[in-house]
């Protein structure tokens, strides 16, 4: 967010002159990191389970996983491997919207 005219005229009569409050003022502006409009949250994947049912509720992740065989991974592993991917994102997303960076 930019200083706006009568904080600009404000700094420079603080200050007793224009180049040092024009200065100071261009340094605030540069500094404070407008970062525009804020964009639209990342659209969750919806997943169809065709067969087997699908799961009441995703298991909660927790931060770790063991994979037995890294060349013969199980589809339980990637499963959960999934599983903790979509825990990460969706802490990121609270992150972001936390600080405004989303909507």
């Amino acid at each position: 967010m930019a200083l706006s005219g009568r904080s600009r005229k404000a700094l420079e009569l603080a200050c007793a002159s224009y180049p040092a409050g024009n200065e100071i003022a261009n340094a605030i502006d540069a500094a404070s990191g407008d970062l525009g409009t804020p964009s639209t949250p990342v659209t969750p994947v919806a997943v169809t389970f065709t067969a087997g049912g699908t799961p009441t509720e995703y298991a909660t992740p927790a931060g770790t996983l063991t994979v037995a065989n890294s060349t013969t991974p199980t589809v339980v592993e990637l499963l959960n491997y999934c599983n903790e991917l979509r825990g990460n994102i969706a802490s990121l997303q609270a992150i972001l919207h936390a600080h405004g960076l989303t909507t």
